[in-house]
């Protein structure tokens, strides 16, 4: 998270560790949702709505690849 902050700023390392949810010694506090409030994972969740659709994608298209059978819903 350091290097991430020292790269990126600190904003973009907050982030990072936020979706990870790295939290067993931090950097920032900000490492799981009752850390950061319910305003801020609300608005991390909305911004990370076209990454998790790829990721739905992926998975589809792989379980298809496999003859599984793909997601049907949104489940999070």
């Amino acid at each position: 998270m350091t290097l991430a902050a020292l790269l990126c700023g600190e904003g973009a390392a907050k982030h990072v560790q936020l979706i990870i949810e790295y939290s067993p010694a931090p950097t920032f506090r900000s490492g799981t949702p009752e850390e950061v409030g319910a305003e801020r994972t609300t608005e991390e969740r909305k911004n990370r709505m076209w990454m998790d659709g790829q990721a739905r994608k992926a998975s589809d298209r792989a379980a298809t690849r496999l003859g599984l059978k793909a997601s049907t819903s949104s489940q999070q």
